[in-house]
């Protein structure tokens, strides 16, 4: 049996830079996402291939995402990781979407 992958947190770092200045270059500075609502499968159930995922698909919102980010930038308290990255998901998820042919 194949073990799961594990990736240094660093090279996560640097990828997400890198492809941030991308996303920067192609554009601008602020991106519109020119939609709000998108569907979303619930995290744990994404990675369970056997499992049907269709009791667990919900809706997200990006204007949700956006103010959650803007939250967590002003907050002194240490990040919700898995609430947190969600929303930056929602956004990354976007960005992806817009830049596909």
């Amino acid at each position: 049996m194949r073990r799961a992958p594990v990736i240094e947190v660093q090279e996560l770092r640097a990828a997400l830079e890198r492809l941030l200045n991308a996303v920067e270059g192609r554009f601008g500075p602020a991106v519109d996402l020119a939609a709000d609502y998108y569907w979303t499968v619930d995290a744990r159930a994404a990675y369970e291939p056997h499992e049907d995922p269709s009791g667990n698909v919900g809706a997200g919102q990006l204007s949700d995402d956006v103010d959650s980010i803007r939250e967590l930038l002003g907050r002194d308290d240490d990040p919700i990781i898995w609430h947190d990255l969600s929303h930056v998901v929602g956004v990354l998820g976007r960005i992806a979407a817009l830049d596909r042919p």
